[in-house]
């Protein structure tokens, strides 16, 4: 304190002064004035200097109040405006909503600007008043360099900028709306994500309203800064949703690609294997053996290049994720035993001995015939490829949860280095261009993916010089989430009426009980015998344990349909020639509708099948006119050679859908071979006329195609066709099996 008589005012004095002193900083002064001199004693020094630290510190407590206070309102006020972005994905949706409350709270106009790096442009996207109203843009303004040279300072500079407004500091439309505001000073910031410059944010004070200093550009920054982060996120998912959408894009068009290819290199191979087959079974004439022997390598060769695509096909497939399974009861003893037979002809040449070890209670497992059947087949066929002398052995054994299947052989081994990637796709032990075995390295992986489908695992133990063993295990109940959702319990055995004795079996398969109650009441009248089953994953089975005389086989059923049920019993060489009649129950008419016959076959096509079924069937008598349709002239010519090789059959040719709509109209043939692919007219429009016209609806239909179907075409089939076989191969009996089968169906159907 310091005492003096030196009054500042007429009537003072004495005056004292005091500092305010707080944390050891001086934050102000306080005086005290007297009118008479000398007045402050010792005591009134040490009193006032008391009272002068205690007002310091309120001061000083205030202060800090007031910026806690004001910190919080900012944070606030950050938080509103990252809420506000964050309700939207898209950029400009959440720019405009973060702008309406920056000018909502701060009571001042503000703008963003994206930047079009392209045109050296900034593009307004959101204006607001100082009440948070929207203002309109027209559509396509832009500001340039020329019109506010201080906003593409901060583009630029990437830091921020202060405009004062004066006359001729900015031009173009944005003056004009500047003025209309009473815009005073701008602050601009740049919105800116791993060194790239998104944008401009723009906070604005009017006429009236003290310029910005620098913890107010501090503030805006901050806010630009949050603003950045959720732009740029708000853009990575833009181009993520773009990237997704083209990525679907490209996997339609490689669906599409493989679709195509498969259709046109199944083509020529159906001219290569069909031809060199009716060569080869003397269809043409003698032959030497010279020339025989050069037929069956062409054979062997289609017969190889075959597989590859189908292989090829697989792979893409899976990658797709487009593979589904048809889940069953599978009895793996005799699917060990029918690949074992197969593998035979795979070591003839060779001192290889195939053994097999398969416990008589092997059980069941639930799963994909025709998958497991392929994985099995490639594990053995792999053995054969790699073993010149041994054995190969098949064993299988089972536990409380899986059943186990090991392939082992003595051949050539795998080194260690090379074990971990065999399952990897392309992979092969040997990959140099001088290698001896041959292949696309497919093999492994595919069936490494059909077993984990199945839930399963597999894996290979092998020492080079000594062989390998190959093993895969299969859950005995299927997969976990086929565990979860369905359950294969034996059927309900129903309550049977008392059957005709000695009459004839007819297994009825329908998923409503009742239909097979009124199925049963109508045959028992003939004197049939029937047995009724709802599960339509135990057909094969049952069709084997009872061998009935015929199955009628309902067509809609849950799980499995009546097209997949008829394929198993078509591709088992136990059930292939049991008849099968599909039906479906209409209710509102209370009758039985079939729904004809028909068939889908996969090029190339083969005769032996067909002829042996030809010489299984008793053929109705009489000449049966065949139109084939197909607008390829060797598969035509092909087709027609396998069916008139047996007695009783004409065909007729269309080149066209056009054409064979008008054929069929005027010829009126017994059944159709027909051809999808085709231009202008494809094979589905001809199956459209052909059932949409009453007089020809009833002519069967059989689908002879080397399409890969996609699950909407399926779906369109299953209304106009009366069974779905797709087979890897055609062969001619199977084809002439097929005409028979229809032309039977077509005949009962004229009678009556």
């Amino acid at each position: 304190a310091v005492r003096f008589d030196n009054p500042l005012l007429p009537e003072t004095r004495s005056e004292m002064a005091l500092p305010l002193v707080s944390r050891g900083r001086v934050i102000g002064a306080m005086t005290i004035q007297s009118d008479k001199p000398a007045a402050f004693t010792e005591e009134d020094i040490t009193a006032l200097q008391t009272m002068a630290d205690q007002l310091a510190t309120a001061i000083e407590n205030a202060r800090l109040f007031a910026e806690v206070e004001d910190d919080a309102w900012r944070r606030a006020l950050i938080s509103e405006v990252l809420q506000a972005a964050s309700t939207s994905l898209d950029p400009e949706d959440l720019l405009h909503r973060a702008g309406e409350t920056i000018s909502h709270r701060l009571g001042t106009p503000s703008a963003v600007f994206l930047w079009e790096p392209g045109e050296e442009a900034l593009r307004p996207v959101a204006v607001h008043a100082s009440d948070a109203s929207d203002i309109p843009l027209d559509e396509g303004v832009q500001v340039t360099r020329e019109m506010n040279p201080t906003l593409f300072a901060a583009v630029e500079q990437r830091c921020s900028q202060v405009l004062e407004r004066v006359a001729g500091s900015v031009s173009g439309p944005f003056a004009v709306l500047a003025d209309r505001l009473r815009l005073r000073y701008d602050i601009y910031v740049p919105l800116v994500s791993r060194d790239r410059v998104l944008g401009v944010l723009a906070l604005c004070r009017t006429e009236g309203q003290p310029p910005p200093g620098p913890d107010d550009v501090g503030f805006a920054e901050i806010i630009g800064a949050n603003l950045s982060v959720v732009l740029e996120n708000a853009r990575l998912f833009q181009d993520a949703v773009q990237t997704a959408e083209r990525l679907a894009e490209v996997d339609r068009l490689k669906s599409q690609f493989l679709a195509n290819m498969s259709h046109e290199l199944r083509t020529p191979l159906n001219s290569i294997i069909g031809f060199s087959r009716v060569i080869l079974k003397g269809i043409d004439g003698p032959l030497t053996d010279l020339q025989r022997q050069d037929l069956e390598a062409i054979y062997n060769s289609g017969q190889h290049l075959l597989g590859l695509i189908n292989d090829i096909l697989d792979i893409s497939k899976i990658e797709a994720g487009k593979v589904e399974l048809s889940f069953e009861l599978v009895d793996l003893e005799e699917v060990i035993r029918g690949v074992m037979a197969t593998a035979i002809a795979l070591v003839k040449d060779k001192p290889v001995e195939m053994q097999q070890s398969i416990p008589d209670d092997l059980p069941a497992v639930i799963g994909d015939n025709r998958r497991i059947r392929q994985v099995l087949l490639n594990l053995v066929s792999n053995a054969a490829k790699f073993t010149d002398e041994g054995f190969i052995r098949v064993e299988a054994w089972a536990d409380e949860e899986f059943i186990t299947i090991s392939v082992a052989d003595s051949g050539i081994g795998i080194p260690p280095d090379k074990l971990p990637r065999i399952f990897e796709a392309f992979t092969q032990v040997d990959a140099s261009p001088s290698r001896k075995y041959g292949g696309t390295g497919l093999g492994l992986a595919i069936s490494k993916s059909f077993v984990e489908l199945h839930g399963g695992r597999i894996w290979a133990e092998s020492e080079v010089g000594r062989g390998s063993t190959f093993c895969f295990t299969l859950p005995v109940q299927g997969p976990p989430a086929l565990q979860e959702g369905t359950v294969v319990e034996e059927p309900p055995v129903p309550a049977e009426m008392p059957d005709a004795e000695g009459g004839k079996l007819v297994l009825c398969v329908d998923d409503d009980q009742g239909v097979i109650t009124l199925f049963r009441r109508y045959l028992h009248k003939q004197g049939y015998r029937v047995i009724g089953l709802t599960d339509a994953a135990r057909v094969l089975e049952e069709a084997k344990r009872l061998k009935p005389h015929a199955i009628t086989l309902d067509v809609m059923m849950p799980e499995k349909d009546g097209w997949q049920v008829i394929q198993e019993l078509k591709a088992d060489p136990e059930t292939c020639h049991i008849p099968v009649v599909m039906c479906t129950i209409v209710s509102e008419e209370g009758r039985g509708m079939s729904l004809g016959a028909a068939d889908y076959l996969v090029k190339p096509i083969l005769e032996q099948d067909l002829l042996a079924a030809l010489d299984r069937l008793d053929r109705e008598a009489g000449r049966h006119l065949v139109l084939v349709v197909d607008d390829q002239e060797e598969d035509r010519k092909l087709l027609r050679r396998m069916i008139e090789s047996q007695d009783g059959y004409e065909v007729v040719e269309a080149d066209s859908g056009q054409e064979a709509i008008r054929l069929i109209r005027r010829v009126r043939p017994q059944l159709i071979v027909l051809d999808l692919m085709m231009p202008e007219v494809d094979g589905f429009a001809v199956l459209e006329a052909v059932k949409a016209d009453e007089t020809t609806r009833s002519i069967p239909i059989i689908v002879v195609t080397a399409k890969e179907l996609t699950a909407e075409e399926h779906r369109l089939l299953n209304h106009r066709i009366a069974a779905l076989i797709q087979k890897g191969v055609l062969e001619q009996e199977e084809l002439l099996e097929d005409v028979v089968a229809a032309l039977q169906k077509w005949e009962r159907r004229r009678v009556a």
